[in-house]
């Protein structure tokens, strides 16, 4: 129930759809859980952030966020640009356990996300939402 996951990932385009230009892309996400309050119960950083490289203004590779995970309340893929922040905190708590052949732990959380996908030089929001959810693993 303890742990952190660092990622950084980056791409270079030679050709990419829309563009004729060269450019490069890179992504990094970071997580954090760790038991906090009772036995049953953890919390949850997240953060992440991306960012393409050089001149992507004609491209057709975007960052994109809406939906399931990455602010909820907006629509799928709602916010798109070429740069992207992201910021989710949680709550869990284990509430019961399935039977061994079902899976495991089922637990009730709750979570709150800020970010935004933008076109770099264009003005930005922070967009925020809140979330209840039961969980099984």
């Amino acid at each position: 129930n303890r742990g952190a996951r660092v990622t950084l990932t980056g791409d270079y385009f030679v050709k990419a759809a829309g563009s004729e230009r060269r450019f490069g892309r890179i992504e990094a996400r970071g997580g954090f859980a760790r038991p906090l309050f009772t036995p049953k119960g953890f919390g949850l950083i997240g953060l992440s952030g991306g960012s393409t490289l050089g001149d992507s203004s004609d491209s057709l590779v975007f960052f994109t966020l809406g939906g399931p995970l990455r602010l909820g309340s907006l629509g799928f893929n709602q916010r798109i640009g070429n740069s992207y922040y992201l910021g989710t905190a949680g709550y869990l708590y284990q509430v019961g356990k399935l039977p061994p052949i079902l899976g495991g732990s089922i637990y009730a959380g709750a979570f709150y996300q800020a970010g935004d996908a933008f076109l770099r030089g264009t003005r930005h929001s922070l967009y925020q939402d809140g979330s209840l959810a039961l969980l099984g693993e």
